[in-house]
């Protein structure tokens, strides 16, 4: 839920490893918001291992704009998110 993620954000993000979220169902969908999604892919900038998968309102967007935040991420799988083209994907991948 998007309480889950601001707690995540606001108490362990600077700490935070490894990130792994799957959507199951479409229903899911609607228990966590775009912002904040953002809120907690911004905050955790030291992140080595990052799966998010079959979110659907996952996109470029979601991630942060400028600088260098994922300078330690060794694994990403964004499988079935399809709001991510290879444009997005290659963006998230340079940071």
């Amino acid at each position: 839920t998007d309480a889950a993620l601001h707690s995540l954000s606001k108490k362990c993000a600077s700490s935070l490893k490894s990130l792994r979220l799957q959507f199951v169902t479409r229903a899911n969908r609607h228990l966590v918001s775009e912002p904040a999604l953002r809120s907690l892919l911004t905050s955790c900038c030291d992140m080595e291992e990052l799966w998010v998968r079959s979110c659907s309102l996952l996109s470029a967007h979601s991630f942060p704009e400028e600088g260098a935040f994922y300078g330690s991420l060794t694994t990403l799988n964004l499988s079935d998110c399809v709001q991510m083209d290879d444009a997005a994907i290659e963006r998230v991948a340079q940071m």
